[in-house]
């Protein structure tokens, strides 16, 4: 059980630098191709067009970890604006976006 609690504080203490880091990874799509974006990340899990031509493209994933028999779940949903045929934005939610 103590081996949980270290895993758990260990995780959660990595959590704060990466959303950070996974904030600057996103930002160099910005200015980019849609068709590049696709290129490198695959068909988005979910899209929208709204009537201004503007395109939300979402990502999701999910991981499963056990940890001594528990399973800790993590998760991480991003979405890029495109205006134009270009990323010109994105957001990002969940523990695991890194």
């Amino acid at each position: 059980m103590k081996w949980i609690v270290v895993v758990v504080i260990a995780m959660l203490s990595a959590g704060c630098a990466s959303p950070e880091r996974y904030r600057e990874t996103l930002q160099t799509w910005v200015g980019k191709p849609e068709a590049d974006l696709v290129a490198e990340w695959g068909a988005p899990d979910t899209s929208y067009r709204a009537d201004d031509g503007t395109r939300l493209l979402t990502y999701s994933r999910v991981r499963k970890y056990n940890a001594e028999g528990v399973i800790l779940t993590g998760r991480c949903k991003t979405t890029f604006k495109v205006e134009q045929g270009k990323v010109t934005g994105f957001s990002f939610q969940g523990n695991e976006c890194k």
